[in-house]
């Protein structure tokens, strides 16, 4: 094999190489083959699809959709019939998942009956007819049976019917749910049992997620602060 040398367009003559040395000669330099700069792109390629996975897979996690093989509407709250009704006769809405066996909700349950039961502005259900108030306290239940949920609720509370698929997916809305039926639900839990969610009965916004910390700060003066 013959080495020779190459002459460079300012005719400096670069070092002997050999003829199958892999390269190109470009304005009097062997360039080769930048494989790093390839590389460095396909990592940032990978990491931007993995961003944009995941910013995809959060969103559609935190919304309550039609049914479970529909992903192309969130469903809001005005869908949920016991709460729509609520929000349409009430000025707040106060969401109260707690259930009868769980030691925790007693005593936030006793504190919202204290504090509200007997305030003239509690939206209550006579029948069939809603006398519009300044808040409604509507209850969904983590009991396991619908006499013990019955037993459970307090006077002026609407309850989410026990057989309904609305008490699932209101669970399923909120992330809210107890220990004993993450299973169920297949849902990543955000709140616990007990848990009290303030709704704006106008914009049917979220207020607060923590009215149980309210309640026990504030008593029935939670209801200026929100």
């Amino acid at each position: 094999m013959q080495k020779r040398r190459v002459a460079s367009n300012k005719g400096q003559v670069l070092p002997l190489i050999d003829g199958d040395t892999k390269g190109n000669i470009s304005g009097g330099r062997i360039g080769q083959k930048d494989s790093g700069g390839v590389t460095c792109l396909a990592v940032v390629i990978i990491i931007v699809t993995l961003i944009v996975l995941a910013l995809f897979v959060g969103k559609t996690s935190t919304e309550t959709f039609q049914n479970d093989g529909d992903l192309a509407r969130p469903l809001a709250l005005s869908e949920f019939e016991t709460v729509n009704r609520a929000l349409k006769h009430s000025n707040l809405v106060a969401i109260y998942f707690a259930a009868s066996w769980c030691p925790m909700s007693t005593p936030i349950t006793n504190l919202l009956e204290d504090s509200f039961s007997s305030v003239p502005n509690l939206l209550y259900m006579s029948g069939n007819s809603l006398q519009r108030k300044e808040l409604a306290i509507v209850h969904v239940s983590s009991d396991t049976s619908q006499s013990a949920m019955e037993a459970y609720l307090k006077p002026g509370w609407i309850a989410v019917p026990f057989d309904s698929n609305e008490r699932i997916a209101l669970k399923k809305h909120f992330f809210v749910c107890a220990q004993r039926e993450l299973k169920q639900l297949g849902i990543e839990r955000k709140l616990e049992i007990p848990a009290l969610i303030i709704v704006d009965g106008e914009t049917h916004s979220v207020i607060t997620t923590n009215g149980v910390q309210d309640l026990e700060n504030e008593g029935a003066k939670a209801l200026d602060h929100w």
